[in-house]
């Protein structure tokens, strides 16, 4: 195997496939529903984005993508006016480059090898995302990097941490998830199983019952722009 990887522009999304192959085959849980697709990408940093186009850089190495992130547009209301904004996100390297290899040229930002922006591929593919769209007129760029990534970009990167902002995340492990954590607790799988779909049930007949006047229904739509306009106009004062 090669220890020298090249970075890759590839706003155009001509490698879109391959990137999915490297999310989908190193980060997408085990037996779950896949998690990223090209459509996924088309979706958000193609034509489809309403915002406009986004930006993703790929390390690459023996011909396979070993590193990605992604810079997402996004129509953003702040202090009165309307501005494009950019997420940063789909920041994954391979746990198996992280050491022992090195890019093939040092990047223009900076010449010098021990800087990190050349150390870190993450460090690499993420600075040259937000130079290209910082370049296009990208006024906000953020991120909701988790607590092993947040080090790397406000420390190394230069983001900073915007204080009045909170995020958080709720999730509830399925049966599947238990038992395969605690083999142990297997026999009492259909009790599990009987207990998860007990409270599924009676969490959607309280939806229902709260929300009896709202009908809410989900439907693949392939010509939404106009509606997608008058929804942020409608809702973009408040």
């Amino acid at each position: 195997m090669s220890t020298s990887w090249v970075s890759v522009n590839d706003d155009e999304l001509h490698l879109i496939d391959k990137v999915v192959d490297f999310l989908q085959g190193e980060f997408s849980p085990v037996e779950g529903d896949p998690v990223w697709s090209a459509e996924y990408f088309q979706w958000k940093l193609g034509t489809q984005n309403p915002a406009g186009t986004g930006y993703i850089s790929l390390a690459m190495l023996d011909g396979k993508v070993v590193g990605v992130v992604s810079l997402t547009k996004k129509r953003v209301w702040f202090n009165g006016q309307q501005l494009i904004g950019g997420e940063v996100g789909d920041a994954y390297t391979s746990a198996r480059v992280r050491r022992g290899v090195q890019p093939r040229s040092l990047s223009a930002e900076d010449p010098d090898p021990a800087s990190f922006i050349n150390r870190s591929i993450f460090g690499r593919l993420a600075t040259e995302v937000r130079g290209r769209a910082e370049a296009d007129g990208v006024k906000l760029i953020y991120g909701t990097p988790n607590a092993n990534a947040y080090p790397g970009w406000t420390k190394r990167l230069g983001y900073f941490n915007f204080q009045e902002y909170d995020n958080r995340s709720f999730t509830r492990p399925t049966w599947r998830l238990l038992i395969k954590r605690y083999p142990k607790i297997s026999p009492a799988c259909p009790i599990i199983r009987l207990c998860e779909n007990t409270l599924i049930t009676i969490h959607a007949a309280l939806c229902r019952l709260s929300n009896s006047s709202l009908v809410l229904a989900l439907e693949s739509i392939n010509e939404i722009e106009t509606e997608i306009d008058e929804l942020w106009a409608r809702i973009k004062p408040d």
